[in-house]
Protein backbone atom coordinates (compact mmCIF):
# COMPACT_ATOMS: atom_id res chain seq x y z
CA UNK A 1 0.00 0.00 0.00
CA UNK A 2 1.33 3.42 -0.97
CA UNK A 3 0.19 6.80 0.35
CA UNK A 4 0.69 10.17 -1.34
CA UNK A 5 -0.54 13.46 0.08
CA UNK A 6 -1.58 16.18 -2.32
CA UNK A 7 -2.90 19.75 -1.93
CA UNK A 8 -5.58 20.83 -4.40
CA UNK A 9 -7.13 24.28 -4.65
CA UNK A 10 -10.91 24.27 -4.69
CA UNK A 11 -11.50 25.56 -8.26
CA UNK A 12 -9.20 22.88 -9.72
CA UNK A 13 -10.81 20.21 -7.58
CA UNK A 14 -14.30 21.26 -8.64
CA UNK A 15 -13.27 21.23 -12.30
CA UNK A 16 -12.15 17.61 -11.92
CA UNK A 17 -15.36 16.70 -10.09
CA UNK A 18 -17.40 18.24 -12.91
CA UNK A 19 -15.43 16.08 -15.34
CA UNK A 20 -16.35 12.95 -13.32
CA UNK A 21 -12.74 12.29 -12.35
CA UNK A 22 -13.79 11.12 -8.88
CA UNK A 23 -15.84 8.05 -8.00
CA UNK A 24 -18.47 8.84 -5.34
CA UNK A 25 -20.19 5.46 -5.51
CA UNK A 26 -17.99 3.26 -3.35
CA UNK A 27 -20.24 1.04 -1.16
CA UNK A 28 -18.61 2.27 2.04
CA UNK A 29 -19.77 5.83 1.48
CA UNK A 30 -23.20 7.40 1.79
CA UNK A 31 -24.70 8.88 -1.40
CA UNK A 32 -24.06 12.51 -2.30
CA UNK A 33 -26.12 15.44 -1.03
CA UNK A 34 -26.79 14.15 2.47
CA UNK A 35 -26.08 17.42 4.29
CA UNK A 36 -28.59 20.15 5.06
CA UNK A 37 -28.05 23.59 3.53
CA UNK A 38 -26.88 24.82 6.94
CA UNK A 39 -24.24 22.08 7.18
CA UNK A 40 -23.06 22.90 3.66
CA UNK A 41 -22.93 26.60 4.53
CA UNK A 42 -20.86 25.87 7.63
CA UNK A 43 -18.27 24.09 5.49
CA UNK A 44 -17.92 27.16 3.25
CA UNK A 45 -17.80 29.36 6.34
CA UNK A 46 -15.03 27.20 7.82
CA UNK A 47 -12.81 27.96 4.83
CA UNK A 48 -13.35 31.69 5.28
CA UNK A 49 -12.36 31.42 8.97
CA UNK A 50 -9.28 29.24 8.31
CA UNK A 51 -10.75 26.40 10.37
CA UNK A 52 -9.14 23.00 9.93
CA UNK A 53 -10.97 20.71 7.48
CA UNK A 54 -10.23 16.98 7.56
CA UNK A 55 -8.32 15.54 4.59
CA UNK A 56 -10.25 13.58 1.98
CA UNK A 57 -9.33 9.90 1.57
CA UNK A 58 -9.12 8.57 -1.99
CA UNK A 59 -8.20 5.12 -3.27
CA UNK A 60 -6.79 4.97 -6.79
CA UNK A 61 -6.20 1.24 -7.18
CA UNK A 62 -6.82 -2.02 -5.37
CA UNK A 63 -4.84 -5.27 -5.35
CA UNK A 64 -6.74 -8.56 -5.64
CA UNK A 65 -5.46 -10.63 -2.73
CA UNK A 66 -6.01 -13.88 -4.65
CA UNK A 67 -4.52 -13.07 -8.04
CA UNK A 68 -2.28 -10.14 -7.17
CA UNK A 69 -3.77 -8.18 -10.08
CA UNK A 70 -4.28 -4.42 -9.80
CA UNK A 71 -7.75 -2.93 -10.33
CA UNK A 72 -8.33 0.78 -11.02
CA UNK A 73 -11.00 2.36 -8.78
CA UNK A 74 -11.20 5.69 -10.63
CA UNK A 75 -10.32 7.81 -7.59
CA UNK A 76 -12.85 6.21 -5.24
CA UNK A 77 -13.64 8.56 -2.37
CA UNK A 78 -13.59 6.52 0.86
CA UNK A 79 -13.99 9.49 3.19
CA UNK A 80 -15.07 13.00 2.20
CA UNK A 81 -17.93 12.58 -0.28
CA UNK A 82 -20.07 15.23 1.42
CA UNK A 83 -17.21 17.73 1.63
CA UNK A 84 -16.18 17.36 -2.01
CA UNK A 85 -19.71 17.44 -3.41
CA UNK A 86 -20.59 20.43 -1.21
CA UNK A 87 -17.65 22.43 -2.56
CA UNK A 88 -18.61 21.44 -6.10
CA UNK A 89 -22.26 22.38 -5.59
CA UNK A 90 -21.37 25.79 -4.16
CA UNK A 91 -18.83 26.67 -6.86
CA UNK A 92 -21.43 25.56 -9.42
CA UNK A 93 -23.96 27.98 -7.85
CA UNK A 94 -26.33 25.18 -6.86
CA UNK A 95 -27.20 26.50 -3.38
CA UNK A 96 -27.26 29.69 -1.36
CA UNK A 97 -25.61 30.25 2.02
CA UNK A 98 -28.13 29.58 4.78
CA UNK A 99 -29.48 32.54 6.74
CA UNK A 100 -29.32 30.31 9.84
CA UNK A 101 -25.52 30.44 9.79
CA UNK A 102 -24.08 32.03 12.95
CA UNK A 103 -23.65 35.76 12.36
CA UNK A 104 -20.12 35.90 13.77
CA UNK A 105 -17.70 38.25 12.00
CA UNK A 106 -14.73 36.87 10.06
CA UNK A 107 -11.64 38.66 8.78
CA UNK A 108 -10.00 38.53 5.34
CA UNK A 109 -6.89 40.65 4.69
CA UNK A 110 -7.65 42.89 7.65
CA UNK A 111 -11.26 43.55 6.58
CA UNK A 112 -14.11 42.41 8.84
CA UNK A 113 -17.15 40.79 7.26
CA UNK A 114 -20.51 39.84 8.77
CA UNK A 115 -22.23 36.75 7.32
CA UNK A 116 -25.62 38.50 7.50
CA UNK A 117 -24.30 41.21 5.15
CA UNK A 118 -21.93 39.30 2.89
CA UNK A 119 -23.01 35.63 2.91
CA UNK A 120 -26.69 35.12 3.75
CA UNK A 121 -28.77 34.06 0.75
CA UNK A 122 -25.87 34.33 -1.70
CA UNK A 123 -24.51 31.89 -4.25
CA UNK A 124 -20.80 31.74 -5.08
CA UNK A 125 -21.17 34.02 -8.09
CA UNK A 126 -22.82 36.69 -5.91
CA UNK A 127 -20.06 36.92 -3.31
CA UNK A 128 -17.71 39.83 -2.76
CA UNK A 129 -14.53 39.40 -4.84
CA UNK A 130 -12.24 39.19 -1.80
CA UNK A 131 -14.43 36.42 -0.34
CA UNK A 132 -14.31 34.54 -3.64
CA UNK A 133 -10.52 34.97 -3.75
CA UNK A 134 -10.30 33.46 -0.28
CA UNK A 135 -12.29 30.43 -1.35
CA UNK A 136 -10.39 30.10 -4.63
CA UNK A 137 -7.03 30.06 -2.88
CA UNK A 138 -7.94 27.41 -0.31
CA UNK A 139 -6.00 24.14 -0.61
CA UNK A 140 -7.75 20.94 0.49
CA UNK A 141 -5.57 17.99 1.53
CA UNK A 142 -6.10 14.70 -0.30
CA UNK A 143 -4.71 11.45 1.09
CA UNK A 144 -4.35 9.25 -2.00
CA UNK A 145 -3.81 5.51 -1.54
CA UNK A 146 -2.83 3.01 -4.22
CA UNK A 147 -2.17 -0.72 -4.24
CA UNK A 148 -4.48 -1.43 -1.30
CA UNK A 149 -6.33 -4.68 -0.64
CA UNK A 150 -10.08 -4.83 -0.03
CA UNK A 151 -9.33 -5.60 3.62
CA UNK A 152 -7.14 -2.50 3.89
CA UNK A 153 -9.85 -0.32 2.32
CA UNK A 154 -12.33 -1.47 4.93
CA UNK A 155 -9.73 -0.94 7.63
CA UNK A 156 -9.23 2.64 6.42
CA UNK A 157 -12.96 3.25 6.57
CA UNK A 158 -13.29 1.82 10.07
CA UNK A 159 -10.45 3.94 11.44
CA UNK A 160 -11.54 7.11 9.70
CA UNK A 161 -14.93 6.66 11.34
CA UNK A 162 -13.68 5.51 14.73
CA UNK A 163 -15.76 7.22 17.39
CA UNK A 164 -18.38 8.45 14.90
CA UNK A 165 -21.88 6.95 15.00
CA UNK A 166 -22.49 4.92 11.84
CA UNK A 167 -25.86 3.83 10.55
CA UNK A 168 -26.48 0.07 10.45
CA UNK A 169 -26.31 0.25 6.67
CA UNK A 170 -22.82 1.79 6.87
CA UNK A 171 -21.70 -0.85 9.36
CA UNK A 172 -22.92 -3.58 7.03
CA UNK A 173 -21.21 -1.93 4.05
CA UNK A 174 -17.84 -2.78 5.59
CA UNK A 175 -18.66 -6.46 5.01
CA UNK A 176 -20.17 -6.15 1.53
CA UNK A 177 -17.87 -7.27 -1.28
CA UNK A 178 -17.69 -5.37 -4.57
CA UNK A 179 -19.58 -8.23 -6.23
CA UNK A 180 -22.46 -8.14 -3.74
CA UNK A 181 -22.59 -4.35 -3.86
CA UNK A 182 -22.91 -4.50 -7.65
CA UNK A 183 -25.71 -7.06 -7.32
CA UNK A 184 -27.61 -4.85 -4.86
CA UNK A 185 -27.15 -1.85 -7.17
CA UNK A 186 -28.47 -3.85 -10.12
CA UNK A 187 -31.69 -4.40 -8.16
CA UNK A 188 -31.99 -0.78 -7.04
CA UNK A 189 -31.20 0.58 -10.52
CA UNK A 190 -33.49 -1.76 -12.45
CA UNK A 191 -35.59 -0.04 -15.10
CA UNK A 192 -39.15 1.03 -14.54
CA UNK A 193 -41.58 0.57 -17.40
CA UNK A 194 -43.43 2.54 -20.06
CA UNK A 195 -46.99 2.46 -21.35
CA UNK A 196 -49.04 4.39 -23.86
CA UNK A 197 -51.77 6.91 -23.12
CA UNK A 198 -53.90 9.11 -25.34
CA UNK A 199 -52.34 12.47 -26.11
CA UNK A 200 -54.54 15.46 -25.24
CA UNK A 201 -54.48 19.14 -26.16
CA UNK A 202 -54.57 22.00 -23.65
CA UNK A 203 -58.34 21.82 -23.51
CA UNK A 204 -58.17 18.20 -22.39
CA UNK A 205 -59.48 16.81 -25.68
CA UNK A 206 -57.94 13.68 -27.20
CA UNK A 207 -55.87 14.50 -30.26
CA UNK A 208 -56.98 12.53 -33.31
CA UNK A 209 -55.18 11.68 -36.53
CA UNK A 210 -56.64 9.69 -39.43
CA UNK A 211 -59.58 8.75 -37.22
CA UNK A 212 -57.36 7.31 -34.47
CA UNK A 213 -56.21 8.63 -31.10
CA UNK A 214 -52.63 9.92 -31.05
CA UNK A 215 -50.74 8.03 -28.38
CA UNK A 216 -47.76 9.06 -26.30
CA UNK A 217 -45.39 7.12 -24.11
CA UNK A 218 -45.51 7.54 -20.33
CA UNK A 219 -42.59 6.44 -18.15
CA UNK A 220 -42.97 4.99 -14.66
CA UNK A 221 -40.07 4.85 -12.17
CA UNK A 222 -38.96 1.54 -10.72
CA UNK A 223 -40.65 0.20 -7.57
CA UNK A 224 -37.96 1.41 -5.17
CA UNK A 225 -38.25 5.02 -6.29
CA UNK A 226 -41.99 4.78 -5.75
CA UNK A 227 -42.13 3.10 -2.32
CA UNK A 228 -38.86 4.10 -0.62
CA UNK A 229 -38.99 7.35 1.32
CA UNK A 230 -36.35 10.06 0.94
CA UNK A 231 -35.07 9.09 4.40
CA UNK A 232 -34.47 5.49 3.33
CA UNK A 233 -32.18 6.60 0.51
CA UNK A 234 -30.56 9.33 2.61
CA UNK A 235 -29.57 6.89 5.38
CA UNK A 236 -28.49 4.18 2.92
CA UNK A 237 -31.24 1.91 4.28
CA UNK A 238 -32.12 0.90 0.73
CA UNK A 239 -29.19 -1.56 0.78
CA UNK A 240 -30.35 -3.14 4.04
CA UNK A 241 -33.90 -3.56 2.76
CA UNK A 242 -32.64 -5.38 -0.33
CA UNK A 243 -30.48 -7.61 1.86
CA UNK A 244 -33.53 -8.38 4.01
CA UNK A 245 -35.50 -9.48 0.93
CA UNK A 246 -32.57 -11.68 -0.05
CA UNK A 247 -32.54 -13.24 3.42
CA UNK A 248 -36.19 -14.24 3.05
CA UNK A 249 -36.03 -15.82 -0.42
CA UNK A 250 -32.47 -17.13 -0.90
CA UNK A 251 -32.81 -20.39 1.04
CA UNK A 252 -31.10 -18.89 4.08
CA UNK A 253 -34.11 -19.69 6.27
CA UNK A 254 -33.66 -23.41 5.63
CA UNK A 255 -30.42 -23.33 7.59
CA UNK A 256 -30.85 -20.37 9.95
CA UNK A 257 -33.33 -18.69 12.25
CA UNK A 258 -32.90 -14.95 11.90
CA UNK A 259 -34.22 -11.47 12.46
CA UNK A 260 -33.17 -8.23 10.80
CA UNK A 261 -30.78 -7.03 13.48
CA UNK A 262 -27.39 -5.83 12.33
CA UNK A 263 -25.62 -9.02 13.39
CA UNK A 264 -28.23 -11.10 11.51
CA UNK A 265 -27.63 -9.17 8.29
CA UNK A 266 -23.85 -9.44 8.64
CA UNK A 267 -24.12 -13.20 9.17
CA UNK A 268 -26.27 -13.45 6.04
CA UNK A 269 -23.76 -11.46 3.97
CA UNK A 270 -21.02 -13.96 4.88
CA UNK A 271 -23.30 -16.90 4.03
CA UNK A 272 -24.58 -15.47 0.74
CA UNK A 273 -21.11 -14.76 -0.63
CA UNK A 274 -20.55 -18.54 -0.91
CA UNK A 275 -23.85 -19.49 -2.54
CA UNK A 276 -24.13 -20.67 -6.15
CA UNK A 277 -27.65 -19.31 -6.76
CA UNK A 278 -26.79 -15.63 -6.27
CA UNK A 279 -27.74 -14.46 -9.76
CA UNK A 280 -30.99 -16.42 -9.61
CA UNK A 281 -31.91 -14.60 -6.39
CA UNK A 282 -31.07 -11.20 -7.90
CA UNK A 283 -33.15 -11.85 -11.02
CA UNK A 284 -36.10 -13.12 -8.95
CA UNK A 285 -36.14 -9.93 -6.86
CA UNK A 286 -35.94 -7.73 -9.97
CA UNK A 287 -38.82 -9.71 -11.52
CA UNK A 288 -40.91 -9.49 -8.33
CA UNK A 289 -40.33 -5.75 -7.94
CA UNK A 290 -41.34 -5.16 -11.55
CA UNK A 291 -44.46 -7.33 -11.12
CA UNK A 292 -45.57 -5.29 -8.11
CA UNK A 293 -44.70 -2.01 -9.80
CA UNK A 294 -46.91 -2.77 -12.80
CA UNK A 295 -49.85 -3.52 -10.52
CA UNK A 296 -49.91 -0.39 -8.38
CA UNK A 297 -51.39 2.79 -9.78
CA UNK A 298 -51.02 4.80 -6.59
CA UNK A 299 -49.22 4.73 -3.26
CA UNK A 300 -49.95 1.64 -1.16
CA UNK A 301 -51.48 2.98 2.08
CA UNK A 302 -49.71 2.17 5.36
CA UNK A 303 -46.75 0.49 3.62
CA UNK A 304 -43.85 1.04 6.00
CA UNK A 305 -40.26 -0.12 5.67
CA UNK A 306 -40.86 -2.93 8.17
CA UNK A 307 -43.24 -4.55 5.65
CA UNK A 308 -41.44 -3.81 2.38
CA UNK A 309 -39.14 -6.89 2.47
CA UNK A 310 -42.12 -9.15 3.19
CA UNK A 311 -44.21 -7.61 0.39
CA UNK A 312 -41.51 -8.15 -2.24
CA UNK A 313 -40.45 -11.57 -0.92
CA UNK A 314 -44.10 -12.66 -1.03
CA UNK A 315 -44.26 -11.80 -4.73
CA UNK A 316 -41.04 -13.78 -5.20
CA UNK A 317 -42.86 -16.79 -3.75
CA UNK A 318 -45.81 -16.25 -6.07
CA UNK A 319 -43.51 -16.11 -9.12
CA UNK A 320 -41.46 -19.11 -8.03
CA UNK A 321 -44.53 -21.31 -7.61
CA UNK A 322 -46.40 -19.83 -10.60
CA UNK A 323 -49.19 -18.34 -8.55
CA UNK A 324 -51.51 -15.48 -9.45
CA UNK A 325 -49.73 -12.12 -9.32
CA UNK A 326 -52.96 -10.14 -9.62
CA UNK A 327 -54.60 -12.08 -6.81
CA UNK A 328 -51.57 -11.53 -4.58
CA UNK A 329 -51.76 -7.78 -5.09
CA UNK A 330 -55.51 -7.80 -4.35
CA UNK A 331 -54.76 -9.52 -1.03
CA UNK A 332 -51.91 -7.11 -0.32
CA UNK A 333 -54.10 -4.05 -0.92
CA UNK A 334 -56.88 -5.48 1.26
CA UNK A 335 -54.34 -6.14 4.00
CA UNK A 336 -52.92 -2.61 4.00
CA UNK A 337 -56.34 -0.98 3.70
CA UNK A 338 -57.27 -2.62 7.02
CA UNK A 339 -53.82 -2.04 8.56
CA UNK A 340 -54.96 0.45 11.19
CA UNK A 341 -57.41 -2.10 12.63
CA UNK A 342 -54.83 -4.92 12.65
CA UNK A 343 -53.34 -4.41 16.11
CA UNK A 344 -51.69 -7.84 16.12
CA UNK A 345 -49.62 -7.08 13.01
CA UNK A 346 -48.94 -3.47 13.98
CA UNK A 347 -47.42 -4.67 17.26
CA UNK A 348 -44.89 -6.63 15.20
CA UNK A 349 -43.76 -3.40 13.50
CA UNK A 350 -43.04 -1.26 16.55
CA UNK A 351 -40.26 -1.50 19.09
CA UNK A 352 -38.16 -4.61 18.48
CA UNK A 353 -39.40 -4.98 14.89
CA UNK A 354 -36.00 -6.41 13.84
CA UNK A 355 -36.13 -9.18 16.45
CA UNK A 356 -36.31 -12.73 15.13
CA UNK A 357 -39.80 -13.53 16.39
CA UNK A 358 -41.29 -10.31 14.96
CA UNK A 359 -39.61 -10.68 11.56
CA UNK A 360 -40.73 -14.29 11.23
CA UNK A 361 -44.30 -13.48 12.31
CA UNK A 362 -44.57 -10.69 9.70
CA UNK A 363 -43.11 -12.98 7.05
CA UNK A 364 -45.65 -15.67 7.91
CA UNK A 365 -48.48 -13.24 7.09
CA UNK A 366 -47.15 -12.57 3.58
CA UNK A 367 -46.19 -16.20 2.98
CA UNK A 368 -49.79 -17.15 3.66
CA UNK A 369 -50.99 -14.54 1.16
CA UNK A 370 -48.62 -16.01 -1.43
CA UNK A 371 -49.83 -19.55 -0.70
CA UNK A 372 -53.42 -18.48 -1.34
CA UNK A 373 -52.52 -17.38 -4.86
Amino acid sequence: MELKTKQRNLPGLVTDINKNKYNFNHPLQRPKNQWSTLSKSELIDSVLRDYSIDPVTIVVSMIDETTGESKELNNAVIDGVQRLTTFAAFFNNEFKISKNLDDEPFIISGITYLPSEYLYGKKYEELDEKIKDKLDSYDLTLNIFSGVTEKEIRGLFKRKNSGKPLTNAQKNSVNISDELYAQIKSILNADGYTYEIEKKNRSGEVIMKDGKSVMKEKKVSNLWDRIFSVGIFKNSEDRNLILEIMMLISGYSKEHEFGFRNEDIQAFISWFENQENKQEVIELIINAADSINRRITEKIPNLKKTSIPMLVAGMCKVIKYKGGKDKYMVLVKEFFNSYEQNDEYRNLCGSGSAAKENVQARWEVFKNMAKNC
